[in-house]
């Protein structure tokens, strides 16, 4: 089963305007951009992991390198500060990680 990424991107966005209050606006195109390339890791990741192409840790690796670059990113945006980033990343995963672990074939969230 894959992802259905446009609605955890949803979600994930609604977690994004909470958190980044008025600097949200300017913040929108890039958290939705790294959000979406996160799930798309993650599907990726999980595949490789289930065809024994990759191990686990090392797509956890993988995984955590692509949050590292999607902070960086979002933190390009003014007014929006380190804290805020790294916060909004790991709270829209966690909300989100639920139905990622249940649609693909390994949990890796």
């Amino acid at each position: 089963m894959a992802l259905e990424i446009d609605n955890l991107l949803e979600e994930m966005l609604g977690i994004a305007k909470n958190k980044f209050g008025d600097a949200y606006a300017d913040a929108k195109d890039f958290a939705e951009n790294e959000f979406k390339k996160l799930l798309q890791n993650t599907e990726f990741l999980a595949r490789k992991v289930a065809n024994g192409e990759m191990t686990i840790e090392r797509a956890k690796r993988y995984l955590r390198m692509s949050k590292n670059a999607a902070e960086a990113v979002i933190l390009t945006v003014e007014g929006i500060g380190l804290d805020a980033a790294e916060e909004t990343i790991n709270d829209a995963l966690d909300l989100v990680k639920d139905a990622v672990n249940a649609a693909l074939p390994i949990s890796i969230l």
